[in-house]
């Protein structure tokens, strides 16, 4: 019975990402997805740690060392999960539609989308102000690696756990 379940849910999981896929074609949304999946490649995070540096911003060591704690934690456990589970990329797969070059052979979980959710978790933790606009984004970057043929649905919503929780792990460490 398990096994059943488990098979459904692996087809659909495919089925939907297929989908998901064959929606480009569009050159405004193909353009848009590229590059809302290429603003978690790092550097964004990377200005931001460098702008809560040298700005007079509220909180900004606590929420420098709660996303660096948080981020080596994601980085990790997404990299052990990765070569344990080592489920290939659809980009891999015959007949699936993908627009870029994938990072690494390897798709479960999904690391641009929980370094999205991290960061959207931290940073709306300090500035809830800004959390909806995050989050938004987070959302986008999940759908987007799916769009762009980098990931299956599974992928992005178990990165999506993994970056949320590895953000309170790191906010509960530092707060």
């Amino acid at each position: 019975m398990m096994r059943i379940l488990v098979h459904k849910i692996g087809a659909f999981d495919i089925h939907l990402s297929r989908k998901i896929s064959f929606l480009a074609g569009k050159r405004f949304l193909d353009g848009l997805m590229y590059w809302i999946s290429r603003s978690g490649d790092g550097y964004l995070y990377g200005l931001f740690a460098v702008a809560m540096l040298t700005g007079k911003i509220a909180y900004g060591t606590k929420m420098l060392t709660a996303g660096a704690i948080s981020f080596a934690v994601e980085l990790g456990v997404q990299k052990a999960v990765k070569h344990l589970v080592r489920r290939e990329r659809p980009c891999l797969d015959v007949g699936t539609r993908y627009r870029m070059s994938p990072p690494d052979k390897f798709s479960f979980p999904s690391g641009h989308t929980a370094g999205a959710f991290l960061m959207a978790t931290i940073v709306g933790f300090f500035y809830p102000l800004w959390s909806i606009a995050l989050y938004v984004w987070a959302v986008l970057m999940g759908f987007s690696r799916i769009y762009n043929g980098m990931h299956y649905t599974t992928d992005v919503i178990m990165g999506c756990v993994l970056g949320v929780s590895t953000a309170y792990l790191g906010l509960g460490i530092v707060m």
